[in-house]
């Protein structure tokens, strides 16, 4: 079992930011979000790792950040999380306001936002009393 300590939390919802440690994403800032069902990253940052990140083309739909219906571009990419290499799956989100109002509110970047389909396929728990990750790689999947 490993730990991934909170890089930082919003105190009013005690959701964590963690950031990326190695590799070519490196310091992105991701807010963990067990609210969201689906992953997210930022278009303004995808553009600036184009080549790093991958597509097959698929579309998605989801709820963007101000609840309305959206049509995604899906894209992955290879992250290591606490020196845990894991591949990622976004659907790409054209909005820049949530994350300037982190940086707004806060004094660092949101990157996107990891969600409940990162979560459970990672077999992380957030646990918000200890502010830590907890990623279990004992759990096994029941379908």
């Amino acid at each position: 079992m490993k730990t991934i300590d909170f890089l930082f939390d919003l105190k009013k919802i005690g959701l964590p930011f963690i950031s990326v440690t190695e590799g070519v994403f490196k310091g992105l800032c991701f807010l963990v979000d067990t609210g969201c069902t689906e992953s997210v990253m930022f278009s303004f940052v995808a553009k600036h790792f184009e080549n790093e990140l991958r597509t097959d083309g698929e579309n998605g739909s989801m709820f963007g950040v101000e609840g309305k219906p959206v049509e995604t571009l899906k894209v992955f990419g290879d992250m290591s999380f606490g020196g845990s290499l894991t591949t990622v799956h976004f659907h790409l989100l054209d909005d820049s306001t949530a994350s300037q109002r982190i940086q707004d509110d806060y004094g660092f970047q949101m990157h996107g936002i990891l969600g409940m389909d990162f979560l459970l396929a990672n077999n992380w728990i957030v646990d918000i009393v200890n502010r830590r990750i907890i990623i279990d790689e004992q759990v096994e999947r029941v379908a």
